[in-house]
């Protein structure tokens, strides 16, 4: 009986993942066609929606933390897991940065190199994501560079 559930288990699984791969892949076609507007008023909407939900987020949150309690997880994963209020926060701070920062970039047709080459996006969140950029010094080159020669 166990095997069985656990193969159930298994099957859904995989088949929510399939069916999360497709709208990720209808969506990123979408996304590439999307104006910096559009881009921007979908961040901002995100950004609204995680303080509306700010509640619910965390209460699931504590929900899960007492499942990993209960499973036991370790003292230390435990905390990297926990999301507080702040931590809500910060997530829709970060997204409102991002908006913003592409709309600076939009403007003065640069590119967003160091968004793209971040690996843990989710660890900028509550700082800024473009603190070299030209854009935010108002100076010709990005702000962690020197003039050649």
């Amino acid at each position: 009986m166990f095997v069985c559930s656990t193969l159930e288990k298994i099957m859904d699984i995989k088949e929510y993942m399939q069916s999360v791969g497709r709208q990720a892949r209808a969506a990123s076609r979408r996304l590439a066609t999307a104006s910096t507007a559009e881009k921007n008023a979908a961040l901002l909407a995100i950004a609204a929606a995680i303080r509306r939900e700010k509640a619910a987020l965390v209460a699931a949150n504590q929900e899960d933390l007492a499942a990993a309690r209960a499973a036991g997880l370790e003292a230390a994963m435990l905390d990297r897991l926990t999301l507080s209020e702040k931590g809500v926060d910060s997530m829709a701070e970060g997204v409102e940065q991002v908006a913003s920062a592409a709309e600076r970039h939009r403007r003065c047709g640069s590119a967003l190199p160091e968004i793209r080459q971040r690996r843990h996006p989710a660890r900028w969140f509550g700082s800024h994501p473009l603190e070299s950029c030209h854009c935010r010094t108002g100076a010709g080159r990005p702000a962690n560079r020197r003039p050649a020669g």
